[in-house]
């Protein structure tokens, strides 16, 4: 009886961490745009053109003026070699133990349970084809009452951090 219930209990948690892993996977290309805003002791021109600077040094383009004050930069993002092995592994590992507990389930299958693991390799591939696209950055800046430049800025939340970073001496969140 207590063999059963461990046997069960352990199928119940291999597939609750099976799909957990499912939405890990998926996650990992979720568009993360985020809004920011920062100040600069900088004059209007001077911050627009380190702005400009930084996002060309990034591979960025300028696709478009909307309004004759949003900056809308454009630049293909590469997808993480690093990213790509992590979640394969983290598939096989996954894969692996699913086809354990089936195994004991279902022992007459046991080829097609072992050879679950070499499904692996999709997780990759997914995060390969989706992660590689087109991030847009749009920027806007107005110069304040107090002698001072505002930037508001619309990215991906990694970009804004990189940027942040990047113009530290120029910008203060």
């Amino acid at each position: 009886m207590m063999e059963n219930l461990s046997l069960y209990s352990s199928l119940l948690l291999t597939l609750l961490i099976m799909v957990g892993l499912f939405f890990f996977i998926r996650a990992s290309v979720k568009d993360r745009t985020e809004r920011e805003e920062f100040t600069s002791s900088l004059a209007a021109e001077a911050l627009a053109e380190k702005v400009k600077e930084y996002l060309e040094e990034r591979t960025y383009s300028l696709a478009e003026t909307e309004n004759a004050e949003v900056q809308v930069y454009q630049g293909v993002m590469q997808p993480s070699k690093f990213m790509a092995v992590f979640l394969s592994f983290a598939a096989l590992l996954g894969l692996v133990c699913l086809g354990l507990v089936f195994g004991v389930f279902f022992p007459q299958a046991y080829i097609l349970w072992y050879a679950l693991p070499l499904l692996c390799p999709v997780a990759g591939l997914f995060y390969w084809k989706k992660a590689r696209k087109t991030e847009t950055v749009r920027f806007k800046i107005t110069p304040t009452e107090h002698g001072q430049t505002k930037l508001k800025v619309e990215a991906h939340r990694d970009e804004l951090a990189t940027m942040n970073q990047a113009l530290q001496g120029v910008l203060v969140p």
